[in-house]
């Protein structure tokens, strides 16, 4: 689907968004925690995010 539409280059550099995307969300959790003021309803979503993105990272480079 995608490959039709972005080249190579395109696609990888879409993935290596995702995964920083991902590292922000994984991040935004792991502060919360250092300063004990974590809430478990954005800890569970920060996770879901997190994972969602770097899922969708990999299919981008299995694609290209």
């Amino acid at each position: 689907m995608l490959s039709g539409l972005l080249s190579k280059k395109q696609l990888s550099r879409l993935a290596g968004i995702c995964t920083d995307i991902a590292q922000v969300s994984l991040a935004t959790i792991a502060i919360p925690f250092a300063i004990d003021r974590a809430e478990p309803l954005g800890v569970v979503l920060g996770l879901l995010v997190s994972l969602i993105f770097w899922i969708f990272s990999l299919l981008l480079e299995r694609v290209k």
